[in-house]
């Protein structure tokens, strides 16, 4: 997860708000990892929908209302993005894409 938090906060692009789904289960585990970053924006969910269930359903239907950004992406614990990965797709929505991308 830390790799994943680190790439995001890499963005040449800025990301500002990080939002959790985890579930009760795993909240002490995450807030411990992310107490270093005093810096972010974080909103914990305390549901755990899975997988597929953060993807398609509640997050996806509440995700806007939750944060005040243009942008919102979707990122697993075990993954991670190149620096200039968020920047490239605005730049591909500024030209106009109607993007959906999991």
């Amino acid at each position: 997860m830390v790799r994943a938090i680190e790439s995001v906060k890499a963005q040449t692009y800025p990301c500002r708000h990080y939002i959790f789904v985890d579930g009760e289960q795993f909240s002490d585990k995450v807030k411990g990892l992310v107490e270093p970053y005093q810096d972010l924006v974080i909103t914990y969910l305390p549901m755990n929908t899975g997988k597929n269930g953060m993807v398609n359903s509640g997050v996806n239907a509440i995700a806007s209302f939750l944060v005040e950004e243009d942008i919102i992406c979707y990122l697993d614990d075990d993954n991670w993005y190149k620096p200039n990965h968020v920047e490239e797709l605005v730049k591909v929505l500024d030209r106009g894409a109607d993007l959906h991308i999991h």
